[in-house]
């Protein structure tokens, strides 16, 4: 549950994956490179309050530059990288498409216009719907 503006506790934000797509040019190759990086999804805020009420509470929460939370006394898996690398490995293999094998000789490289940033957009039923590219964050 969100939190409230007025809500006490130590506050933190769920992470929102984005994509920058980079393009590098080595020798006569053009390849667009994928680097994942997060920031906080300001939509999501959240505050931790610990009460122990009659007893002890040791509750220790890791948060990750300061907004993100890691760990909170608890080992949390929740498959968040795992995810990660299978978008990133299918926008490299979506952006190398129709580029030549290694080894012939062609024309000058063309772009492939793989510069920009991106995050992944979900649909109400919170299925995958599109990447939308973010404007003002551009990598170059």
């Amino acid at each position: 549950m969100t939190a409230k503006s007025n809500e006490p506790g130590i506050r933190y934000w769920r992470p929102e994956p984005y994509f920058a797509l980079i393009e590098t040019r080595v020798n006569n190759a053009v390849t667009c490179d994928v680097k994942t990086f997060y920031l906080p999804d300001k939509s999501e805020e959240y505050a931790i309050t610990i009460s122990a009420g009659m007893g002890k509470a040791n509750v220790t929460p890791q948060l990750e530059n300061g907004w993100n939370l890691t760990s909170l006394s608890a080992d949390i898996d929740s498959k968040a990288s795992e995810n990660i690398t299978a978008i990133t490995s299918l926008l490299k293999e979506a952006a190398t498409l129709g580029t030549t094998k290694t080894g012939e000789k062609s024309a000058p490289a063309k772009s492939l216009h793989c510069q920009g940033v991106y995050r992944v957009a979900y649909d109400t039923n919170g299925r995958f719907r599109s990447f939308e590219r973010v404007s003002g964050l551009d990598f170059y």
